[in-house]
């Protein structure tokens, strides 16, 4: 079994953890490409791991997140 885990990605859900929208939009700067992850960055991933190229892949965890630690 193979994961994904995504970093900050730009939803509802993780916009509500922020006062102020300035303050979601600041994150930003502490991610490695300078942006937040919007939810199509996901989607390259899981056809990958859906697909056959990823057959001998097993156990791995996916991080998608711009390089965030």
């Amino acid at each position: 079994m193979n994961a994904i885990c995504p970093g900050l990605t730009d939803t509802a859900q993780s916009r509500a953890h922020s006062a102020t929208l300035e303050e979601y939009h600041a994150k930003a700067k502490n991610i490695p490409l300078g942006r937040i992850g919007q939810p199509e960055d996901l989607l390259g991933p899981v056809i990958f791991l859906a697909s056959d190229w990823s057959s001998y892949i097993i156990g791995q965890t996916l991080l998608v997140n711009g390089g965030a630690f």
